[in-house]
């Protein structure tokens, strides 16, 4: 008989239930599920673990306790580990603790945070616990991890209650705690569009340079361009709203005060990249960057488009969303729930 295979989905509140759909059609079976937390199984040893654009983490579930005293918690920790000692004989590279979303993005107040105040005492904690049993290679707990390293995670369920699992660093967001982007702005942004365009640019891995030029649809207040500024790139921002006067102070930086279907298309004749994070609907947007990217004046190499879902319902609309952009002449093409989006998805198309 063949070990079954378990692993554990951090996941944006309100995701679950197309997470259960989508890996349900992967042969991946619900074991437990909690807001912003969903555990699979799989009949039989699996080489490659699950993957999907709501998965903001994923990591092989070995384990779990719960407790009122943090003590406690440790010895369940301690005889965890002991039990993947018979399978592995080396310390673990990284140690990761995060806590599942305690709201929806965006409301109350809340934005996932690396640096949440329980996580970060509890990963303190434990790392104090485990460092001198040899457990952890690292010299900190919650480091950005190296490719290829493994890291053992601990989610936070709830502050009495953890999850136990490991993964192995692969892709950026695979490397942050919690797959979230450990950013610190030099000053205050203009909007919360300035990190959802860090995470964007970060875990797309367009091979953008300094000095390209990047046209950004929906552009007010001026928080994506912000951020794509201080990277170096040449910004014109598309909006028929204001934009910050400190975005427009910057001698890279011009506001075209227009709608984007009323703008000509040789406007966009200099532009190499484009992005577009504008409140309508998906097929609207396809519409509009379709008229843009299939002009014969334009030559955009790769685009970072946020799709409004509206519904979690819609993204069984995904795949048709990534077939048309395709047939655009984009070979590469990517989705994922950002830490930082809401109930969207951005899509990373490179030619």
């Amino acid at each position: 008989m063949t070990d079954a295979c378990f692993v554990m989905i951090g996941c944006q509140r309100g995701a679950e239930a197309t997470l259960k759909s989508q890996l349900a059609d992967q042969d991946w079976r619900l074991a437990f599920s909690r807001p912003g937390f969903v555990t699979f199984k799989h009949d039989g040893p699996v080489e490659t673990l699950p993957s999907n654009p709501f998965a903001r983490t994923v990591s092989r579930s070995v384990g779990k306790a719960r407790a009122a005293q943090i003590t406690d918690l440790l010895t369940a920790l301690d005889s965890t580990i002991a039990g993947l000692q018979t399978q592995r004989d080396q310390p673990f590279d990284q140690l990761h603790v995060w806590a599942r979303d305690r709201a929806v993005v965006g409301e109350f107040s809340f934005e996932p945070h690396a640096t949440n105040p329980l996580a970060v005492d509890i990963a303190d904690r434990v790392f104090a616990h485990v460092k001198p049993q040899g457990h952890v290679a690292a010299h900190a707990p919650n480091l950005t991890a190296g490719s290829g390293q493994d890291i053992l995670d601990i989610i936070l369920v709830d502050p009495g209650e953890w999850w136990f699992g490991w993964h192995k660093a692969t892709s950026l967001p695979t490397r942050w705690p919690g797959a979230i982007q450990p950013i610190d702005a030099d000053k205050p942004v203009v909007s919360r569009a300035y990190f959802k365009i860090a995470e964007a640019l970060a875990w797309s891995g367009l091979p953008m340079r300094p000095g390209d030029r990047v046209m950004e649809i929906g552009s007010a207040p001026g928080g994506a361009c912000q951020r794509l500024l201080e990277l170096g790139f040449v910004v014109t921002g598309i909006d028929p709203a204001d934009m910050h006067q400190d975005v427009m102070s910057h001698r890279n930086m011009t506001h075209i005060r227009a709608r984007a279907e009323d703008l000509k298309r040789s406007e966009y004749r200099d532009a190499k990249w484009l992005v577009v994070d504008a409140n309508i609907k998906p097929a609207k947007t396809l519409w509009s960057v379709e008229q843009i990217v299939g002009h014969r004046d334009t030559r955009i190499q790769g685009m970072l488009l946020t799709l409004k879902l509206g519904s979690y319902e819609r993204a069984a609309e995904i795949p048709h969303w990534i077939d048309k952009v395709k047939r655009w002449g984009f070979e590469k093409v990517d989705v994922r729930q950002l830490a930082t989006g809401r109930c969207e998805v951005c899509l990373a198309a490179q030619k």
